[in-house]
């Protein structure tokens, strides 16, 4: 019984994993496996069970393991695809690096994760090099203008044409909004896996209370670990003696700022404000995934598990 629902966990975790073109290695499939709805948040399995389940599906030629990834038969060319995106790794890694190395200086800023394709070391050429970002209560619209001004200055976004490895802003939350199930669709299997593999490059702690504000997202991957941040820093790097006229000037130039930037956003954000999940406008929450590809890969997901006779 145990080796039929780890079964079920590893198929349908490739499944998900073949439906945003992606092949895990061995420990990213470990930590992401996905027992199914029916299953406690108690179930877990250790290495050599999975060893020995991965062995059976290899043999039947369910799964096929390269390089030591894994996918499912019919999408063994994502390694050789993976292979080939590996390349760009380093470049985008070290230009991320340096965001990262302008951004931390904000005071506002707590964390800062890479997410998305480049998190997973296997992004396009072409692909943006996506940010996730937290900030104090009460600064998030100051923080996205003064996050965002070089790099619009310089003209190193997503809309600026010709630009290698532009750097998106698009997602902001505060302390206060940690609880980033309310983002999620009804049922969302790409923002589970998202926010499992997001790439801390800046902490400053409040990444633990972002882990276990989110356990409703974790209930189905019982194997998952806590983030290790690549830049961590001890504590709050803010001035916990703020004076009460700096805290009042802070909330004025905060107001100010989110008129400033309301005014400037695109007119497609401004329609899809608020309207789904999508772009979400708030005081805790700066959401602006204005082509939202969950829907069309939990479409995809459901398909290969169905074609593999598992439940999503």
């Amino acid at each position: 019984m145990e080796n039929q629902v780890l079964r079920e966990a590893i198929i349908r975790t490739l499944a998900f994993h073949a439906s945003w073109s992606y092949a895990p290695t061995y420990i990213q499939l470990l930590l992401s496996l996905d027992y199914g709805v029916n299953e406690s948040q108690d179930t877990r399995v250790s290495k050599l069970n999975l060893e020995d389940v991965l062995k059976v599906l290899v043999q039947e030629d369910l799964v096929v393991k390269q390089q030591g990834r894994f996918a499912l038969n019919r999408f063994s060319y994502l390694m050789e695809q993976g292979k080939e995106k590996e390349i760009y790794n380093s470049r985008k890694m070290r230009k991320a690096k340096r965001v990262v190395w302008y951004l931390k200086k904000i005071p506002w800023i707590k964390s800062v994760c890479l997410c998305n394709t480049t998190a997973l070391g296997q992004s396009k050429e072409t692909s943006d090099l996506d940010f996730f970002i937290i900030t104090k209560p009460g600064y998030i619209w100051i923080t996205r203008f003064f996050a965002a001004l070089p790099f619009v200055i310089f003209k190193m976004r997503p809309e600026d044409p010709g630009i290698k490895d532009p750097v998106c802003l698009s997602f902001f939350v505060t302390q206060n909004g940690l609880d980033l199930s309310k983002l999620m669709l009804e049922d969302d299997p790409y923002f589970r896996y998202w926010f499992l593999f997001l790439l801390p490059l800046y902490d400053d702690g409040v990444l633990a209370e972002l882990w276990f504000a989110n356990v409703n997202i974790l209930k189905r991957h019982a194997n998952a670990i806590p983030w290790i941040s690549l830049d961590k820093t001890a504590g709050d790097k803010s001035n916990s003696q703020e004076s009460k006229s700096s805290n009042e000037e802070i909330s004025f130039l905060e107001k100010k700022f989110k008129i400033i930037q309301q005014n400037r956003l695109p007119s497609q954000i401004n329609k899809q404000a608020n309207q789904s999940t999508d772009v979400v406008i708030s005081d805790n929450v700066l959401k602006f995934h204005t082509t939202d590809a969950r829907r069309p890969i939990r479409d995809s997901y459901y398909k290969i598990c169905n074609e593999f006779n598992v439940q999503p």
